[in-house]
């Protein structure tokens, strides 16, 4: 099996390096969804809150509809953190409605 220097770096924590070689793949393949979350993840973890808030939304213009509700959560979370309690609230809610358990959806809404 060939390494994936992605994943390594994920599995790092490499951050920095999770965004340089999630731009080179996108470059490629800019519809590969799973690369757009990494890059969103990336900057996520380097506390670029406003860029991975736009990454996030780019991935989910670049999947079906309606959303996995994993992704919109995590939009949903950086929504909070950014103040944007609006969003923050219709997202939380689409996931709840997605999944009833989700304790931290629920949570969000409260």
């Amino acid at each position: 099996m060939t390494p994936d220097p992605l994943a390594d770096s994920i599995a790092t924590g490499d951050w920095l390096r999770v965004e340089a070689l999630a731009q080179v793949r996108l470059s490629l393949k800019p519809d590969d969804t799973q690369t757009r979350r990494y890059l969103a993840l990336a900057l996520e973890r380097q506390n670029r809150l406003p860029e991975a808030f736009d990454a996030y939304q780019d991935l989910l213009a670049h999947l079906p509809s309606p959303p996995p509700s994993d992704v919109v959560h995590d939009l949903a979370r950086l929504a909070f953190r950014l103040d944007q309690m609006d969003m923050a609230e219709k997202l939380y809610g689409f996931v709840v409605q997605s999944e009833p358990d989700n304790v931290t959806a629920i949570a969000g809404l409260a």
